[in-house]
């Protein structure tokens, strides 16, 4: 009899060992910690994990099995979330994902952060963050295949090789998007839509945004003033603004607008107001979101509610 018991426990172990095989608990007060980020100072440990990034990314090109291994490092008062990238060869995707970090902007001072030497994207089992939600939305489709680490009592579902889309990344370098209208009412989505006006199917590089004539329109993010025209025969009054990491935002159909090329303005400024200028059916604000000159859809990095910064 406790030979049979034995077996049992035993074949129990074996399956429960099989389940969890692709499950690592990874414990932050047991890894070797980084002392400095300079290569002059000759830390070993960063010595050791510039040297197994590099082995990692020929494993990864030649489709072989990697094991990640895990760091920790405490910023100091000069480091920040993209310089602490830069000096340790761990992508920012990878660095920001692993720490919950919700932007670039975010304080990492003083804060015991880790880093590990494969590339790829940590999706939160149970996101808090915002980014960390976009994340979870995007791969929850994909968990099962993925590898599960245990980290700090967090779970994360780890997709090696995965880098941030331009939406994720857009979202990570400025979460500070406002809405130009103090009311998010969408009245024409971006995509290939009926146009009122010509009644034909075209594509809208835009969002359409319910306004009455003369409600505030506010500029979506810190920027210059890149160009203003009155008048134009399809946009009426309009005006673009540049921002960082190559987007404008463009702002349609004004009734009277307040800026001039070349101002600076803040997120969350006014900048005009709305009307019904140019080639349009009503009073409303056509808005856009270009980068590099080409258009995207702009409800995928706008907030929800009006949220000033």
């Amino acid at each position: 009899m406790k030979v049979k018991n034995s077996l049992f426990f035993t074949i129990l172990l074996f399956i429960s060992s099989l389940l969890s095989a692709d499950e690592y608990t990874v414990e932050s007060e047991n890894l070797s910690q980084i002392l400095s980020l300079s290569f002059e100072a000759y830390d070993s440990v960063l010595i050791e994990l510039d040297e197994a990034v590099e082995r990692n990314d020929m494993l990864f090109m030649a489709h072989k099995k990697t094991s990640p291994k895990f760091y920790t490092y405490i910023p100091s008062g000069k480091d920040g979330v993209l310089s602490v990238s830069a000096a340790t060869q761990v992508p920012v995707d990878t660095f920001v994902t692993l720490n919950s970090i919700s932007s670039a902007d975010t304080s990492i001072t003083g804060k015991k952060v880790i880093l590990t030497d494969v590339k790829g994207i940590f999706v939160a089992e149970k996101p808090v963050t915002e980014l960390e939600i976009f994340l979870y939305n995007t791969y929850k489709s994909d968990f099962e295949e993925s590898q599960v680490f245990n980290i700090d009592g967090k779970r994360f579902y780890f997709f090696e090789g995965e880098r941030f889309s331009p939406y994720h990344r857009l979202y990570f370098l400025d979460s500070n998007f406002s809405l130009p209208l103090d009311k998010k009412i969408v009245t024409s989505a971006y995509g290939l839509r009926e146009s009122p006006v010509y009644g034909t199917w075209k594509k809208h590089n835009g969002v359409d945004f319910a306004a009455n004539e003369g409600d505030n329109v506010y500029s979506c993010r810190m920027g210059r003033v890149s160009f203003v025209k009155e008048n134009d025969e399809v946009f009426g009054n309009y005006l673009i603004v540049t921002h960082s990491d190559s987007l404008t935002s463009v702002y349609a159909h004004l009734s009277k607008i307040f800026v001039k090329e070349g101002d600076s303005v803040k997120g969350g400024q006014r900048i005009a107001l709305s009307g019904s200028s140019g080639m349009v059916t009503g009073p409303h604000l056509h808005f856009e979101i270009r980068r590099n000159g080409k258009a995207i859809d702009p409800e995928r990095i706008l907030p929800k509610n009006k949220a000033k910064p």
